[in-house]
């Protein structure tokens, strides 16, 4: 997961959607690609945001945030945001549900 490492402490510029893929961006040279459930929760572990389908709310909770840190399990990726949010990631396993580019190299997770 080195591509993982790459983004903590980078900032959350932009966030991008298309009717099956969603892109969070940092920089010119650092994106995710999502093309799986994602949600929002705020610090009392409620639900604030769904991807594909945010609210405005999400989306200006995400935008110039760091990412602090992340964490991966079977079927998840955490990303822990500095205002205190965490954002959730689910790992669809048979399709490429995450896609992380780092200066044009591209980690794949979530594919058997």
């Amino acid at each position: 997961m080195n591509s993982m490492n790459e983004i903590v402490g980078k900032r959350i510029n932009m966030i991008c959607f298309s009717e099956f893929v969603n892109y969070i961006h940092f920089d010119e040279k650092t994106h995710i690609r999502v093309e799986s459930s994602s949600y929002l929760y705020n610090d009392k572990s409620e639900k604030t945001g769904l991807f594909p389908f945010p609210s405005g709310n999400s989306i200006e909770a995400l935008m110039g945030n760091r990412i602090n840190g992340f964490s991966i399990s079977e079927d998840i990726i955490k990303f822990d945001i500095e205002n205190g949010l965490e954002l959730i990631i689910e790992l669809n396993y048979g399709y490429e549900s995450v896609s992380i580019n780092v200066d044009g190299n591209v980690e794949v997770i979530g594919i058997l």
